[in-house]
């Protein structure tokens, strides 16, 4: 499951690299909606085949429009029929099993992303890559133990009737005994091995960069979004951001230009939101609420 969000993630973060002096044909168009809404799909289904199915779907369809910019990453089919999985992968794997092990009773789950910053998503913590690399000489304990606060705060935060969110420092103070308690009984059951680190730090962390596909030697790491580009709203997405990111995306109108949401972002979310509102808009396109072009 990992691995599937981790692709599409991949095809959301380098989507205007993708894109770069390659517009969508006609056909390419209907492709990529087929895939955002296959993509939608498993996003939302609670059956775990029927969101490998989704997500395949929404894979093979990006596969086919952008396979040509980049002719030797790996796909998706020959990926499946791969048996080696290198020590490393295996460590990620083994810190986020303790993690979830402990923390989805709670109603909380970790799992890895591309990018930079830790993100928040309806009870999942994102962990960025060179943070996994840093837990994995660690003891499980040690890691788990530095996330009990963390986690009884994602799971205290409540909405109010406008759909805002906050921390309820009542619920805190109830969920912060009963997390640490999950992680007791949890350390307790492994035993000594609760002390052992998962491996040996990587030799080398460094957090993955989004190229332009196609273009010779090591190209920099994408364009930049352009004040001139068009936002366009993605029929049926799911829109996760909450707080002074949420009131940015509130201003988002399909067909609006980059310049014209940083304009908005200003007069209404504040000062400094003229330039925040890239960032914010770069979340979106992440999460595939949004396209530019």
């Amino acid at each position: 499951m990992i691995g599937f969000k981790l692709a599409l993630e991949w095809y959301a973060v380098n989507n205007i690299a993708l894109l770069w002096n390659d517009p969508l044909t006609a056909d390419k168009q209907k492709s990529y909606d087929r895939a955002l809404k296959a993509k939608q799909l498993g996003d939302s289904s609670n059956m775990e085949g029927e969101k490998i199915q989704a997500w395949s779907t929404a894979i093979h369809l990006f596969e086919k429009i952008w396979s040509h910019k980049v002719p030797d990453y790996p796909l998706l089919d020959k990926a499946a029929h791969a048996s080696a999985i290198s020590p490393y992968i295996t460590n990620v794997q083994t810190v986020l099993t303790n993690l979830n092990a402990v923390f989805a009773p709670a109603g909380c789950k970790f799992r890895v992303t591309f990018g930079v910053d830790r993100e928040f998503l309806h009870g999942e913590i994102l962990l960025p890559q060179t943070e996994i690399d840093a837990m994995i000489p660690q003891a499980p304990l040690t890691v788990v133990l530095a996330e009990v606060p963390t986690v009884a705060k994602v799971v205290s935060i409540v909405s109010d009737a406008d759909g805002n969110q906050k921390l309820d420092g009542a619920l805190f103070m109830q969920k912060l005994p009963e997390v640490l308690n999950l992680a007791s009984a949890w350390a307790a059951s492994l035993g000594g091995a609760a002390n052992k680190p998962v491996g040996k730090a990587p030799r080398v962390a460094k957090a993955p960069k989004a190229k332009v596909p196609g273009a010779a030697g090591n190209a920099p790491a994408g364009p930049r979004i352009k004040g001139s580009q068009t936002i366009h709203l993605v029929p049926g997405a799911r829109n996760t951001m909450t707080g002074k990111r949420l009131a940015v995306f509130n201003l988002v109108k399909d067909g609006m230009t980059v310049n014209e949401l940083q304009t908005e972002a200003e007069a209404k979310v504040g000062a400094g939101f003229r330039s925040r509102s890239l960032a914010v808009l770069k979340v979106m396109i992440a999460q595939g609420t949004v396209t530019i072009q």
